[in-house]
């Protein structure tokens, strides 16, 4: 069967923004044309993506050429929760989300957390997001491969690990 496709055309830019989260359930590949010309914003309002936590499939996901901004959510991961078993974000710019409240809330930008999940980070950028813990990243029970290549985590805002943290 294999991972469905989703392309944005390259000629569209601006901000797509949502009413309610993208729950994404079955493996798929987003491309989008560049997070310098297309955002997908929760306007503030609910978190962006949220992938399906701890199902029996093998969830595989990508995203690519995206800006992932404006996720807010009480609770853990404003931009992206994640309990896919192989999560890639290539080229995809992670910011201005909120994991709150600031004294619970859990990777403002991301939030990742499955035993034998892969999670693969190339080319991307995760600033400015904020929670309580993992203002950028929060990485809980990983018992799998955590690869980041050429990427920059900074300016995130937390009172436990600004960049990231990992709970074992």
């Amino acid at each position: 069967d294999g991972a469905d496709l989703i392309t944005f055309q390259s000629e569209l830019t601006g901000t797509i923004t949502l009413t309610a989260e993208l729950k994404i359930q079955d493996s798929v590949e987003i491309q989008g044309p560049g997070a310098s010309v297309l955002s997908v914003s929760g306007d503030d309002m609910h978190r962006v993506f949220y992938l399906a936590q701890y199902t029996p499939s093998d969830l595989d996901v990508t995203i690519a050429g995206l800006k992932i901004t404006g996720g807010s959510v009480t609770g853990n991961g404003g931009g992206i929760q994640s309990g896919a078993d192989r999560l890639t974000l290539d080229s995809v710019e992670i910011s201005g989300n909120v994991a709150g409240p600031l004294t619970t809330g859990q990777g403002g930008g991301l939030w990742a957390s499955n035993g034998a999940m892969g999670l693969t980070i190339v080319d991307s950028v995760i600033s400015g997001n904020a929670a309580k813990q993992g203002g950028g990243i929060f990485i809980g029970r990983l018992e799998g491969t955590l690869d980041i290549e050429s990427s920059r985590i900074s300016g995130n805002d937390a009172q436990d690990g600004a960049g990231m943290w990992i709970d074992s």
